[in-house]
Order: C-alpha cells, then structure tokens, then sequence
C-alpha cells in the first residue's frame, strides 16, 4: 500500500516549487508512494511554467481527495499567495509567512494521520522571521509544534551519515553544549535511526570538538570531560560507539565503510563533509550536476525529511536548479514509511499463517475424512459427491471475493487459515487410508462402549501418523506458497506474507527505493542481487528444513490409494 507523502513547497520566492514541479515528472515517485504538495496551486502552475513541464495541477482539500497519478500534481491549496504578491528570487515576508504556514500545515496533516509522512523544500529563515515567525529553522519548528524534546538532525548522503549535537547556534554556543548527557542523547538517537533503516550492529564514530581531539587536554578538555564519558556510557549500554576520533580524518574514514554513521559536535562540522560529496559543480558547464543529500529529524513522533540545500534565490524562475535532493528526501521519506521489504515481517507472518492454517486444515480434513469412511454414516456418497463438484467446478475470483468480503477475510488474516480448511483432494487421500483400517477394531470398540470421539481418538489416530505427515506437509507447502489469495486480499503491509515481500524485492527491482540497492551492514557491501537471493533462500529454508522430519512418514504417505498388483 502506497503512503501519503507531504511535500511542502518551500519559501515560493525560491526554487522550491520548480524542484517539486521536477521531481514529480519521474514516474517512479508513484510508484513508491503517494506525493501531496502542501502551498499554493497559482504558485505551483507558474513553477510548470518555468520547467516546461507538461503536468495537471490538482488543488484538494483534503488528503483522501488526492488521485496519486504520474501526470497530475495533487495540492492541498491553502490559497495563501498570487504570483503578483511578490518577487521571485528575493527575500519577501509574504513568501517567509507563507513557507512557514505550508510547514505548519504539513506538520498537522501528519499529527492527525492524514499524511505518513512529510518532505520539506527550503525555506528562507530571514524571509520567515520578517513575516514573524522566529524560528531558526526546519527542525526547530517540527520540535515546537510537535512537544519534542530529545531530537536532533541527521545528513544523509548514500552511505554516510551525519547527526549533529548542536545545530542552528552560534559557534560559540555550540562549543558550549558539549555536554556529556547531550553527546549520550545523540549518540542513542543515531544507533535506534540506523536500527530502523535495517543496519543490524550500526558503528557509530564520534567526532572531537577540537583540533586532534585536544591533544590530551593542551587545546581542550572537552574530550577528555564531555564526549569520552559519553561514549563510555553508551559502550556500556550495548551501543558500538567509537571515539573521540579526530574531526580532521573522521569523515574519510566514515565514507570508506567504518562507521555507519558520525556523530557531529556542531552545524558546519558535519555539514561542511556531506556537501562536499553531495554537492557536485561542473565547472565546464557551470552549473551544478549533483545537488545530493538528505536532512532528516530524528526523535519526532513524526516523520520528516528534508533537502539539504537553501531556496537558491539567483536560481528561483530559471528552471534549472537540480532536483536530485529533494528526490532522495521523497525516496527516504518512503523507505522510513513503508515496510514492504522487511522480510522478517513476511517470515513471521507466513509462520504464522502456515502453522495455524495446517493445524485447522489436518484436523477438519481428518475428521471429515473418518465421517465420509465409516459405512454407518448413510450420506457419506452424497456428501463426498459435493466436495468432488467443488474440486472440478469453480465459481471463480468475483464470486469468491463477493463471499470472503462478507465473511470478513478481505484485508484480514484469517483469509489464510479458514477458506483452505479442507481440500477435496487431501479429503480423497485421507478417505482412502482410513478404509484401508479393519472394521473389526472399530466393530471391538463399539462393544467395549467407546463414543465416536473415543474411537477417533484412540483407535484411528495413533494409527495415522503416515497420513497426517502427508496431508500436513502439503498443507503446509501450499500455504507457505500461496501467492494469489494473499495478492488479492492481503493490503495492509503488517500482515503480507512472505511471498509478497518476495514480490516487491524481485519483481520491483529496487527502483522504488534505495533499500535494496546499497545496503552496509556490519562493514559488508550487501549489492542488490545478493539481498534477492538472500531474501529467496531465507522464504525457501522452513520448508526445506521441516521435510527431514516427516520423510520418513511421507514415504509411506505418499503410497496411499496407489493401485496395488
């Protein structure tokens, strides 16, 4: 199931609007997920405009109002700004209020959960404090009007990634936030961010405050005072923190695979590193050829991305600023929303499908099966000539869904477990052995007294273990491959099964996200084709290591109702 990804226009006078009008013109951004602009529609048509792009703006009022379709631009239009009420390319407080509406806004759709998540364009912090909004920026504001206390920014560009102690203050002030409990804070929010990205055992480096780290405490003593116990602290709570490791050859180390992720003690200590490998300015062309990277706001009940570049005012109404980075903001936005790929999710739930539905399917096809055996049951020929009418005739898919929807089984587990319960032919197989019981053990336990259940349960099913192992494994084998009845009933991404994850690594190709495509995991550079084929030898290995344990009885099994000379 796709989700809802809001996508606020940035400050209008900047380039905002054009980089969303360019990034929604890729038909892969809907195939991920389903991309709502947050501003206003006049503003959003001028930006078609300055791009060329040929697209159909279409203003909603309300999320659920949205069609989602590569084409069409679905807006929430708050009707705030004209064209005429300001000058594209300068600092305005009419854009300023109006970048910082669209990010109030955005932050209530998703409080509410009418939106999964949200993406920000660049805002202007001089335009947005001359309108009277005095934030210093983007993360401070999700903060405020979020109740979040704990929380700090992380850069992300591939697979280095930057989160910072300190962000929008002064240099002077950031050196005195070096505090020992805010250095273990985030060192805590970057090993849970890199958890829920996938990364098993994240590596995280810590970074110095001063020149090499303060030689011992001849250029500071923060390190020694602040930072070291920190990591101290954390190394005791099970977290992989490294450090304090010189800032000077940190991040190189960081971009060769050691750390997954570098805990910066300021603003431009960790944003200076990611830009100059983000950010990338063809010099023959003069322009720029990559404008890469991701801002995200970890500790927020919410979730929020960001591109990690200004409003670009010399550039606003060219139609040439570079939508890669507000492109990479969408495609994380959706990895942080959407567990499609979480294989252990499919595994568990197919568990759990499979072992339920086997044990109610054996139980309903033996029993059923015993009943249709016994020549006292005088229907039996009647009643087995349905379920034969069932196996060779079918009603088909439309009939089908029109019955399970009013049991209840669309969008709901027991679609898996229930429908399957007997199968004609497993029913045939489990007939045939239990004719082949001799009449006079059942006929010895009528005299003795015994009920039908007694006789079941006493006599016939400690001698059935053959047809049980059978029935049960195959049962269990076509469960566990089922891939249509979960495909057509099965929505919600909490409760798909094995098989359906395996569809979206596969057949998906990655292409909707990074999440397959560059994945380090304990030091190892994970390429697409192995996770494929890790994924499919992880949903192959339950069956494969079940089958050693019921050969023997399948062996014996699989002989009944054969043809005998």
């Amino acid at each position: 199931m796709r989700k809802i990804l809001g996508i606020t226009m940035g400050d209008p006078a900047g380039v905002g609007p054009e980089i969303t009008v360019k990034a929604l013109q890729d038909p892969k951004v809907y195939e991920s997920c389903k991309p709502l602009v947050v501003g206003d529609a006049a503003i959003l048509e001028r930006a078609c405009g300055f791009v060329g792009a040929k697209c159909t703006i279409h203003p909603v009022a309300d999320p659920s109002e949205g069609l989602y379709e590569h084409g069409i631009i679905d807006i929430l239009d708050l009707g705030l700004l004209r064209p005429e009420d300001f000058a594209i390319g300068q600092v305005s407080a009419a854009a300023g209020d109006a970048a910082f509406r669209y990010v109030r806004k955005v932050i209530e759709l998703a409080m509410d959960g009418k939106v999964d998540a949200t993406v920000t364009n660049p805002l202007n912090k001089e335009a947005m404090n001359l309108a009277g909004h005095h934030f210093s920026g983007h993360t401070e504001i999700y903060a405020y009007y979020t109740g979040t206390e704990h929380y700090t920014m992380m850069l992300a560009h591939k697979d280095m990634r930057v989160v910072h102690v300190s962000t929008h203050v002064s240099l002077r002030e950031a050196c005195d936030r070096v505090k020992k409990d805010r250095v273990l804070e985030v060192i805590r929010i970057a090993d849970k961010a890199c958890r829920d990205m996938g990364i098993a055992s994240p590596r995280i480096g810590v970074a110095g405050l001063n020149p090499h780290c303060g030689e011992g405490g001849l250029f500071g003593r923060e390190e020694i005072d602040e930072i070291t116990p920190a990591i101290e602290a954390a190394r005791t709570a099970g977290i992989n923190a490294q450090g304090p490791i010189p800032p000077d050859t940190i991040f190189s180390k960081a971009l060769g695979g050691w750390y997954d992720i570098v805990v910066a003690m300021y603003h431009d200590q960790g944003h200076i590193p990611l830009k100059v490998v983000g950010f990338v300015y063809d010099r023959e062309k003069q322009a720029w050829s990559a404008v890469e990277g991701v801002n995200i706001t970890l500790g927020l009940p919410i979730i929020r991305t960001s591109v990690d570049h200004g409003t670009a005012f010399d550039q606003a109404g060219t139609g040439k600023a570079n939508e890669l980075s507000l492109k990479n903001a969408i495609e994380y936005g959706y990895i942080l929303t959407n567990p499609r790929f979480n294989v252990f999710a499919g595994m568990r739930n197919s568990f759990l499908y499979t072992a339920l539905g086997t044990l109610l399917a054996v139980a309903c096809t033996y029993v059923t099966a015993y009943v249709l055996s016994r020549p006292r049951f005088k229907h039996r020929y009647w009643l087995m000539s349905l379920f034969i009418i069932t196996w060779v005739f079918d009603a088909g898919i439309i009939p089908q869904y029109i019955i399970y929807n009013q049991f209840g089984f669309v969008n709901s587990p027991w679609v898996m477990i229930v429908p399957g319960a007997i199968s004609t032919q497993f029913l045939i197989i489990t007939k045939t052995f239990l004719e082949g019981i001799p009449n006079e053990l059942e006929e010895a336990a009528v005299v003795d007294g015994a009920s039908d259940i007694k006789i079941l349960t006493r006599v016939f099913l400690p001698l059935s273990p053959t047809v049980l192992a059978t029935t049960g494994l195959f049962y269990a084998v076509s469960i566990w491959n089922q891939y249509l009845i979960p495909q057509i009933y099965l929505k919600d991404d909490a409760i798909k099964t094995i098989q359906q994850v395996l569809k979206n690594v596969v057949i998906t190709d990655g292409s909707s996200g990074t999440t397959f495509k560059n994945v380090v995991l304990d030091g190892v550079t994970l390429n697409q084709q192995n996770l494929k084929a890790a994924a499919i030898f992880i949903a192959m290995l339950p069956i494969i290591c079940v089958y050693p344990f019921v050969q023997k009885y399948f062996k014996k099994g699989i002989l009944i109702g054969s043809v005998k000379g």
